[in-house]
């Protein structure tokens, strides 16, 4: 018996409409399956997926970002908001590696100026590089995890997002894949839960 006919009895429910409980916003490598690491199905998640798990903040919007998380409130009513970094992110190596002069004009590296403010958290010593570096954790996975604290906190104050917030209608949350453990980790502002893994 295939994949398919094992989908096929709850994808005849998700034939005209869909409704996710929630948006998860995440990295677009390759190695993260999101229903994979939060145990869920067809349906369950609205996936919004970009290099580097980034939040556009508002003097430098996008489009697509904005469309989705409209979409995500408005029209599918989502509970729950995601953000989902993971280990051995390549964005966050790029953001450690650009030279004193900043990245370069690519494509790329204009998307990956979205992250400088992540960056500049991490120098400065945020709670969540402090508590990932006690955890274990390298620069670059220290980055990713002071990254998914700084984008959930842009989405608690995002126009599209807050007032949702604010009515308890939402919950916008963070957590962080280790790949090699295959782990989830929740994600604050003050850091990482090490103790257990967090649900979706």
């Amino acid at each position: 018996q295939n994949i398919a006919d094992d989908l096929r009895p709850h994808l005849e429910s998700l034939t005209t409409s869909q409704n996710p409980h929630s948006l998860f916003l995440t990295c677009a490598d390759s190695r993260i399956v999101p229903n994979v690491i939060t145990a869920s199905g067809p349906g369950d998640l609205f996936t919004v997926r970009n290099v580097g798990n980034l939040v556009p903040d508002a003097t430098h919007p996008d489009t697509s970002v904005d469309a989705s998380l409209q979409f995500a409130v408005e029209e599918l009513r989502v509970s729950s908001v995601v953000v989902c970094g993971h280990s051995s992110c390549g964005a966050m190596n790029a953001l450690l590696q650009a030279p004193d002069g900043g990245l370069d004009d690519s494509a790329l590296s204009g998307w990956l100026a979205h992250g400088e403010p992540s960056l500049h958290a991490y120098h400065s010593g945020h709670p969540a590089r402090r508590s990932a570096s006690a955890a274990g954790y390298g620069d670059a996975d220290q980055l990713a995890i002071v990254n998914v604290a700084l984008q959930v906190e842009k989405l608690q104050q995002h126009p599209l997002v807050a007032p949702a917030v604010a009515d308890g209608r939402i919950r916008v949350s963070g957590m962080f894949f280790d790949i090699a453990s295959a782990r989830v980790i929740e994600v604050t502002a003050a850091g990482i839960e090490t103790g257990a893994a967090t649900q979706v």
